[in-house]
């Protein structure tokens, strides 16, 4: 009799433990979890924070402003270098009609500007792009054809602010696996 009581109060003691032990470790596993959440989300906010700012500074520049007016090529060729998205660390500079269809852009891949992919990207925030061209600022993360990327979508504005904005500029930050 003794060691069947002996018996069931090991056993008792060890399903005590087990969960004690489940109970704290997935205590643990939670808080982590929910730490690392807020690291990715604080992380993220900072990147989309630093892109917006990096193209409010062409979004309200009068430069920008008349090159959406009247398309003068001089402002590409003079803006859109791979010094620019390297300084920048960003990989894709669009603009965008009221519409929401590209008007220019470039895409900067192993240190070379192009055209190649714009096309893409620019299907993919050409719903944004109408709602940026009206005024509206919009940024965050989107899934692209080569995985994920941050992007900042703003109004393009002059810089006095004397007329309304006029189309809509991006700027991208691709992830990739590295």
């Amino acid at each position: 009799i003794t060691m069947g009581i002996l018996i069931v109060f090991a056993a008792f003691l060890a399903l005590g433990i087990d969960r004690v032990f489940r109970q704290g470790s997935n205590r643990l596993e939670n808080q982590w979890i929910d730490e690392s959440v807020r690291r990715v989300t604080a992380a993220q906010s900072g990147e989309v924070d630093a892109l917006e700012r990096s193209a409010r500074d062409y979004a309200t520049w009068t430069a920008t402003y008349e090159f959406m007016a009247n398309g003068s090529q001089p402002y590409v060729e003079n803006n859109l270098l791979p010094a620019t998205f390297a300084n920048l660390q960003v990989d894709a500079f669009l603009m965008f009609d009221p519409d929401g269809h590209l008007l220019a852009g470039r895409r900067y891949r192993d240190g070379v500007v192009s055209t190649d992919g714009t096309g893409a990207l620019a299907n993919v925030l050409s719903r944004h792009a109408r709602a940026a061209a009206g005024g509206q600022a919009i940024k965050g993360v989107v899934e692209i054809p080569e995985g994920v990327a941050f992007f900042a979508l703003l109004p393009i504005l002059r810089n006095d602010s004397t007329r309304p904005p006029r189309c809509a500029l991006a700027q991208l930050r691709i992830l990739d696996s590295a």
